[in-house]
């Protein structure tokens, strides 16, 4: 691998999201692996990049002034605590409903609540649980259909509000709607 630079343009490089205007030269970021000169390894620090997603071309030159080139896709992700795919089923429902929600925080004890609302705002039941997933998506929270301080709630259309904190405090909240039929 060349890390002298020598010639124009043989130095070990990226362009990020096609901004020909600021490559970066990582010749001083790369390390030769032990007991083999044709392997090695570049460690760069990506700072500052806005969530989503975004490409890399990495640009490297051997000692021959062959190069190769490699595009590298990949996603930035916010350490904000995200939530997706709030469901639940069976909806309609009679008997019960399981919730079931995706995060990015996998392994991480989760403080869930859901509110389940009437369509005129009367709170009827709140869950509470705690949750610690090893995957991306929790287990299933069953609601049996009744209110906080009486039997089972009557058919017809409810909204739900379902909020999950993580262990530094971080929230986030989805809301859905459901029906009973009795």
């Amino acid at each position: 691998i060349n890390t002298t630079g020598d010639g124009i343009g043989h130095d070990i490089t990226i362009e990020i999201d096609g901004d020909a205007q600021n490559i970066q030269v990582l010749n001083d970021y790369y390390q030769s692996s032990i007991n083999n000169f044709q392997a090695g390894v570049v460690t760069y620090p990506l700072y500052n990049l806005a969530p989503g997603s975004h490409t890399i071309l990495f640009t490297i030159w051997d000692g021959n002034n062959n190069s190769s080139v490699a595009e590298i896709n990949f996603v930035v992700i916010s350490n904000n605590i995200i939530l997706n795919n709030l469901s639940n089923y069976p909806n309609p429902f009679s008997s019960y409903t399981n919730f079931t929600f995706s995060f990015n925080k996998p392994g991480e004890n989760i403080s869930v609540s859901i509110n389940i609302y009437s369509l005129s705002g009367l709170l009827i039941k709140t869950l509470l649980t705690n949750i610690n997933s090893y995957g991306f998506t929790s287990p299933p929270i069953q609601w049996d259909g009744t209110a906080d301080n009486s039997g089972p709630v009557s058919s017809g259309i409810y909204i739900y509000s379902l909020r999950i904190t993580d262990s530094e405090g971080q929230s986030a909240e989805k809301y859905g709607k459901l029906i009973i039929i009795r």
